[in-house]
């Protein structure tokens, strides 16, 4: 480097055996002027003048080594030369207008421009860009630049030229483009998707909500059916409840005096059959109270045990006519609150029904007890055994539902209705029910198991312990 010269623009001018370089602040400019300005290491200058002109200073030696064009002749070993910039900015322009952009956003974009004159060579013209407004490129001499994954979007690309005496375009060449969003991001996808979409939803929509109706139009005509059913037995136990009354009256009468064995038989028949059409009738009338809200718990206290033993010792005819044995398992006395008649009825249709379906040789237990329950205290466990056909497993979650009757032939015929007042009574009591079955390894007599807990605390020791809950 011959010499450093700071210009009134900013700029720098640096001198050098391999020409005049012009640097910007950013980047450098190589061979601003021609190679006539070429300085050795020998000697040479730069200067500028108040008005702005550039005076290059050269001696004979300068011109003899680098052959430059300035005339040196005569004596004068010395020459000085005056240049004053061109102030002609050169024009730009873009090669081709860019349009829309694939949503990959990938572009190749050219260029080019022209100095005023041609006092700079196209080939030594320099360009800056920039988009969307952003900062402007470093100058160089590159007329093209490729844009890669540029996202969704409009753009605005400006490029400018630069000569070598740095004049500057000052209207750039623009050029506006947008890059299209991909498929799924188009308003007339996401339009058409939302339009499916909802279309889809809507269709499940009305699905689910027909076949919701459906089902509650169905569960209200069953309920319906079931209350017409119910409301038909109730009328009609009403109305049988004297004719039996009056039936068995007279049968009691003929049977106690009956010495002929086999009309003592046949009078027995009729009088089973008249209690058990009483015992229907009364049990068709307690759901019509159930539901009317008019039964109620009553406690009263004693010693269950003997209570379910008296109930139990009835129901030994029953078994000995059917070949069975009946036994109960129980302490002799077992204190605590209970409902004589709900307990009754409880005992009599669980142990009825295991007395009904055990065939001949079977055994049926009751085992009654205490347990003790952490939220209600003492609780009486009551359990009803048979050596019976049992119940098939997926038969056992419905059997508690009113009208219910397992669809077995093996199965005595029933009302289907003793179970479901059977656990109505327990929900009333504040106990609970549930069935086991099968309950012995012997495929022939599997069994069933009937589990019933009740509380049979003092009245004022289940209500505070309500209060608690």
């Amino acid at each position: 480097v011959v010499d450093l010269l700071p210009l009134q623009d900013g700029t720098l001018l640096a001198a050098s055996d391999g020409g005049i370089s012009r640097f910007d602040g950013r980047s450098w400019a190589a061979a601003v002027f021609s190679d006539d300005f070429g300085m050795s290491s020998r000697g040479g200058n730069m200067r500028q003048s108040k008005d702005g002109a550039l005076w290059f200073s050269f001696n004979d030696r300068d011109v003899q080594s680098l052959r430059m064009k300035v005339n040196l002749s005569g004596k004068d070993r010395f020459r000085t030369v005056r240049y004053r910039s061109d102030q002609l900015a050169p024009d730009t322009f873009i090669a081709h207008d860019l349009g829309r952009i694939d949503s990959a956003g990938n572009i190749h974009v050219s260029w080019a421009g022209k100095d005023a004159w041609l006092n700079t060579p196209t080939e030594q013209l320099q360009y800056s860009w920039r988009l969307n407004g952003g900062e402007w490129s470093l100058f160089s001499a590159a007329t093209d630049y490729s844009f890669v994954g540029l996202n969704r979007g409009d753009y605005v690309l400006e490029v400018r030229a630069r000569d070598r005496d740095f004049n500057i375009d000052p209207s750039p060449a623009t050029s506006r483009f947008t890059v299209d969003p991909a498929v799924w991001q188009r308003s007339w996808f996401i339009a058409m998707v939302l339009l499916i979409g909802g279309g889809g939803a809507s269709f499940i929509w009305m699905l689910v909500y027909f076949r919701s109706k459906r089902l509650r139009d169905r569960a209200i005509h069953l309920e319906e059916i079931d209350q017409m059913k119910t409301s038909f037995f109730a009328n009609i136990s009403h109305e049988l409840n004297t004719p039996v009354g009056l039936i068995k009256e007279p049968l009691e009468r003929l049977l106690r005096n009956e010495t002929d064995a086999r009309k003592e038989v046949l009078l027995d028949m009729a009088m089973r059959n008249a209690g058990r059409i009483e015992k229907l009738v009364s049990q068709i009338l307690d759901f019509r109270k159930l539901e009317a809200g008019k039964i109620r718990i009553e406690l009263v206290e004693g010693n269950v045990a003997e209570h379910v033993q008296e109930h139990m010792e009835l129901l030994q005819p029953l078994a000995k006519r059917n070949g069975l044995s009946c036994q109960l398992v129980c302490e002799s006395v077992c204190p605590g609150w209970y409902d004589s008649d709900k307990l009754t009825k409880i005992v009599t249709n669980l142990v009825g029904n295991a007395l009904k379906y055990t065939p001949a040789g079977g055994k049926v237990v009751v085992t009654l007890g205490q347990v003790e329950d952490r939220d209600r205290g003492r609780m009486l466990s009551l359990i009803v055994e048979d050596t019976g056909p049992g119940v098939d497993p997926e038969y056992l979650p419905r059997i508690f539902e009113r009208f219910y009757r397992i669809p077995e032939k093996s199965i005595v015929n029933g009302s289907g209705i003793g179970l479901n007042l059977t656990k109505e009574l327990v929900d009333l009591w504040g106990g609970e029910i549930h069935a086991e079955s099968p309950i012995h390894s012997n495929p022939n007599s599997p069994g069933t198991r009937f589990t019933v807990l009740l509380p049979i605390e003092p009245p004022h020791i289940l209500n505070q312990r309500e209060d608690d809950d």
